[in-house]
C-alpha cells in the first residue's frame, strides 16, 4: 500500500486531552494508575469510563463503569481509581461556573482520555438614556 493509500486516523469529534499532554502535577499519579491497571487487567477489566461535573466550588466524580459490565470490582479498588482519575482533572474544574466532561481508562494501552468542558458566564450590559417628556 503506498502513502496516498493509507488510512487516516479518525479526528475525535470534540477536544480531548491525552494524558501525555497533561501539565506535570497530574504525571505523579501514573506510577499509582499503572498498579491500579494491573490489578484491573487481573479481575478481566478492559475499559473504565466516568463522568464528572463540577460548579460552584463543589464537584463529583460519577460511579465509574467498567468493561466487560460483568467484572466485579472491589469498591475499594474503584475508590483508589476514582481518587487517581480525579487528580487527573484540571485545577479549578468544580470553581464558579466549573465544567463537565469524562475520562476513559484503556486498561491495556494505559491510556487515560479526557473529554472536558468549560462552563462560562457571558454578561451582556445594556445602558439606556430614554428621553423623557418635559412639561
Amino acid at each position: 500500500m503506498d502513502e496516498k493509500q493509507k488510512r487516516q486516523p479518525k479526528q475525535p469529534q470534540q477536544p480531548q486531552q491525552q494524558l501525555s499532554e497533561a501539565p506535570e502535577k497530574e504525571l505523579d499519579n501514573l506510577e499509582e494508575l499503572g498498579k491500579l491497571c494491573r490489578q484491573l487487567e487481573k479481575l478481566g477489566v478492559t475499559r473504565g469510563t466516568t463522568g464528572y461535573d463540577g460548579y460552584g466550588d463543589e464537584g463529583t466524580l460519577d460511579k465509574i463503569a467498567f468493561e466487560p459490565a460483568n467484572r466485579e470490582v472491589p469498591d475499594e479498588l474503584e475508590e483508589e481509581l476514582a481518587d487517581v482519575l480525579e487528580n487527573l482533572l484540571p485545577t479549578g474544574w468544580e470553581i464558579n461556573e466549573g465544567s463537565f466532561g469524562t475520562l476513559e481508562l484503556d486498561v491495556a494501552k494505559r491510556t487515560v482520555v479526557r473529554e472536558h468542558n468549560d462552563r462560562s458566564a457571558e454578561i451582556e450590559r445594556t445602558e439606556v438614556e430614554p428621553d423623557l417628556p418635559k412639561e
